[in-house]
C-alpha cells in the first residue's frame, strides 16, 4: 500500500484507502442490483477486506451520524426514516429511472413539510444538505396546496438533473 497521501493530514485516506472505497462501492452495487438489502454495518463491512484504514473512517463516520440522528427530538427521527427508507431503495447513479425520483421528490417534500419550522431547521443544522435543501422554492412547492404534485416534482427533478450534468 502507498503511503503516499492526498493530503498531509494523518486522519485523510491515501490514494490506495480511496480507491478501496471505490471497490466496495462497486461491490455494493452489484449487491444491490442482485437484491442485497444491507444494513449500515454491512455496508461499512464491504469496505473491510479493501482497507482497514478506510474502513475505519467508514465506521467512525457512521457512528458519528448516529449520535447526531439520536439526539434529534423524535419527530424529525420519524421523517428522516421515512425518508431514507425510500431512498435505500434508489441508486442516485441511475439518473436515468426518472419517475422514481420523481415519487422520491414527493415523499421528501411531503414528509418534511410535516415538521414545523423549527424542526426543520433543527434538521438543516444538523445535516447541512437538507439547508440546502430546504431553501430552493421548488422543492417545497411540490407540496404546496393546489399544486400539481407530480408536475411540480418533475420541473424539480428536471432542474436537479440539468444542474448535475452542467457540472460534469
Amino acid at each position: 500500500m502507498s503511503s503516499e497521501f492526498l493530503f498531509e493530514a494523518d486522519y485523510l485516506l491515501s490514494a490506495d484507502d480511496l480507491e478501496a472505497i471505490e471497490r466496495a462501492n462497486t461491490d455494493l452495487q452489484r449487491l444491490k442490483s442482485q437484491g442485497s438489502d444491507l444494513s449500515d454495518v454491512e455496508h461499512g463491512l464491504v469496505v473491510r477486506p479493501y482497507s482497514e484504514k478506510a474502513y475505519g473512517h467508514v465506521a467512525a463516520f457512521e457512528e458519528a451520524i448516529t449520535r447526531l440522528y439520536l439526539s434529534l427530538p423524535r419527530s424529525i427521527q420519524e421523517a428522516i426514516d421515512q425518508v431514507l427508507k425510500d431512498k435505500a431503495t434508489l441508486d442516485f447513479s441511475e439518473l436515468e429511472d426518472h419517475q422514481r425520483l420523481v415519487d422520491y421528490a414527493i415523499l421528501a417534500s411531503e414528509t418534511f413539510n410535516t415538521l414545523k419550522r423549527n424542526e426543520q431547521d433543527m434538521l438543516a443544522r444538523a445535516f447541512p444538505n437538507y439547508a440546502t435543501l430546504f431553501r430552493d422554492p421548488d422543492f417545497w412547492a411540490i407540496s404546496g396546496h393546489g399544486t400539481n404534485q407530480r408536475q411540480a416534482a418533475e420541473h424539480f427533478i428536471g432542474k436537479l438533473i440539468g444542474n448535475r450534468r452542467h457540472r460534469l
